[in-house]
């Protein structure tokens, strides 16, 4: 299972994404778009995407006051083998 994100993020985000009994962990670089794979778990009911946040306003000095973490592209099962 594939992931196709972006942090928008003037610094590097922690991310956690899990899928039944597999998760993966990382560090999404700054204003980089990445690609998180997880191996698909066929019992698993949810797919659950954590990362943390950030303001504009508190790191940009902007008026945007909006809770920012990573934006998600697409998620796609990919074949394996």
């Amino acid at each position: 299972m594939v992931t196709d994100a972006v942090s928008p993020c003037p610094r590097k985000v922690s991310y956690k994404v899990r899928h039944g009994r597999h998760t993966v962990s990382g560090v999404a670089e700054p204003r980089h778009e990445l690609a998180i794979r997880v191996p698909y778990d066929p019992m698993a009911e949810q797919l659950v995407v954590e990362a943390d946040t950030w303001r504009p306003y508190d790191l940009l000095g902007s008026a945007d006051t909006r809770e920012i973490g990573l934006g998600i592209r697409s998620i796609s099962l990919e074949h394996e083998g």
